[in-house]
């Protein structure tokens, strides 16, 4: 066999176990396509001592390589910008067939779980998180696309003996 012929087969190998390995369904790249920007929710509703924010920010942006997305969170008060909250890796898990998110907050705290689709305008989210010293719960995260630049979420915690309790509601607007 011709050496130049077997260095084309084993890049088109290399490239075709690359391209097979990343490969999404269609749906989930509209879904991250949709979620990137700035986003902006108004927080006046829950101020308080503990948590001066007047908005929170949500920035989505893909990663590197293009196949995920990688996020930030953090607020304002007022015009000046907090330190950064959370950092967030959304991506393509094809063990489950379905979008995971994990996030790591400022002081350590982990938070892992998966995505859930009603249909194309409705999800939730389910996660565990855990704190540095091992403590843990499990907070779900209900999402509603109103149109292209908004979306309503309410958040809710996990009772030992399994209901969801409501938390907050939240309007996100794409600002960017």
């Amino acid at each position: 066999m011709n050496l130049n012929y077997m260095k084309y087969i084993f890049l088109f190998l290399i490239c075709f176990q690359c391209n097979h390995f990343y490969a999404q369904p269609s749906w989930v790249l509209d879904h991250f396509e949709s979620q990137i920007g700035v986003w902006c929710a108004d927080n006046s509703k829950y101020i308080s001592d503990t948590e001066p924010m007047t908005v929170y920010i949500l920035e989505w942006n893909w990663s590197e390589i293009k196949n995920n997305l990688v996020g930030r969170l953090y607020g304002k008060i007022d015009s000046i910008s907090t330190p950064i909250f959370w950092d967030f890796y959304q991506y393509w898990n094809p063990k489950i067939e379905q979008i995971e998110i994990k996030q790591i907050g400022s002081d350590g705290t982990l938070g892992v779980g998966s995505m859930t689709f009603k249909n194309s305008l409705e999800y939730d989210l389910k996660q565990e998180f855990t704190t540095p010293n091992g403590q843990s719960k499990f907070v779900r995260h209900d999402y509603k696309k109103q149109d292209s630049d908004t979306e309503i979420t309410t958040s809710f915690d996990e009772t030992v003996d399994g209901r969801w309790v409501k938390k907050r509601t939240y309007f996100w607007f794409k600002i960017k």
